[in-house]
């Protein structure tokens, strides 16, 4: 379950990023909500990346997000997170509707979260 977005002061903001496959090559991008902690964002991207995934049936898709808060950077350090996941057809490989769990934790790990109370 994604963490509930707070208020605009909060630390980090979240960012979609997306590449159209239709001309003009553009990236379009939708704001996925500001979070007071660095883990609380990350924990919104793992549950974006798998909606991405869920929408895509299950097939290999790229999810690109902008994590925008404190860091070594000053107040506003980007950070970019690339994730490809899913089934490649090239590979031979079909999606399997009920590895959502195993994606879960991998994304989880990938990002050194513990299983947030919610998650059970």
């Amino acid at each position: 379950m994604t963490p509930t977005p707070t208020r605009i002061d909060a630390n980090y903001q979240l960012i979609a990023l997306g590449r159209p496959k239709a001309a003009p090559p553009t990236l379009a991008w939708r704001h996925l909500g500001h979070y007071p902690a660095l883990d609380e964002a990350l924990q919104a991207r793992v549950d974006d990346v798998l909606a991405q995934l869920a929408a895509n049936d299950g097939w290999l898709v790229t999810v690109e997000h902008l994590v925008i808060g404190p860091g070594a950077d000053g107040p506003a350090t980007i950070l970019g997170h690339i994730t490809e996941i899913g089934a490649d057809p090239n590979d031979d490989r079909v999606p399997d509707p009920y590895n959502e769990a195993g994606a879960r934790r991998w994304l989880m790990a990938v990002h050194d979260l513990h299983t947030l109370p919610q998650d059970g």
